[in-house]
Order: C-alpha cells, then sequence, then structure tokens
C-alpha cells in the first residue's frame, strides 16, 4: 500500500500535508484504492455530491485523537487541527484531482 510506512502528521502545513498525500494518492489511481489508502491511515471517508463536470467525489476528513486530561499532561497539547481532503473523478473510477485543507488555515494562510 501507498505510504503504509508514513504516518499522517496532522501538525504540518496544507502544503506539506498536500505533497505528503499526493505521494499516497497519485492522479490516476482508483477512486476506491484511494479511499483504502487514506482509510489506512486514519481519514474517514464517504461520497459527496460532485460538482462542475464531476462524475464522483469522495470526502475524507482527519480529525486528532482525543487529549489526556490536564493532570496527566507535561505540556499544553498543540491546538487540534481537522484535516479535509476532496477526492475528485472526471470518470468515476480514478482519481483526477486531490484538494486538501485544514481547519484551523495554516498561519498567514
Amino acid at each position: 500500500m501507498n505510504g503504509s510506512a508514513e504516518t499522517f502528521r496532522p501538525q504540518q502545513s496544507a502544503d506539506d500535508a498536500r505533497q505528503q498525500l499526493t505521494r499516497w494518492v497519485p492522479v490516476s489511481m482508483p477512486l476506491g484504492e484511494a479511499v483504502k489508502v487514506l482509510q489506512a491511515h486514519g481519514f474517514a471517508c464517504q461520497h459527496t455530491q460532485p460538482t462542475n463536470g464531476l462524475r464522483s467525489a469522495m470526502i475524507c476528513t482527519f480529525a486528532p485523537s482525543p487529549t489526556s486530561p490536564i493532570a496527566r499532561r507535561d505540556t499544553a497539547p498543540p491546538t487540534p487541527v481537522h484535516w479535509f481532503v476532496t477526492l475528485q473523478s472526471k470518470d468515476g473510477t480514478t482519481v483526477s484531482d486531490m484538494l486538501v485543507g485544514r481547519t484551523p488555515r495554516d498561519i498567514g494562510g
């Protein structure tokens, strides 16, 4: 599986995440395989309404794990980052484009 040894880093910029995700899910990968790859890295995927001439689209989200209670931490946890990846398909079977976003947005982004 693509990128199986590499973990998704939630505390990274959207550009860095896009590069990491593109290594795992290249354009023209079968859509079903792309979903399996993302799910193996902790993303939850579901169909979404395709737009702009697309035949299929999937939205995959990655939410951070809950942090431990304050009494059991040595430092404050990082700000939780939620990720949104949209897999777009013009032919309905293969990935034609990937949109990557996060909230909160990158500093300066």
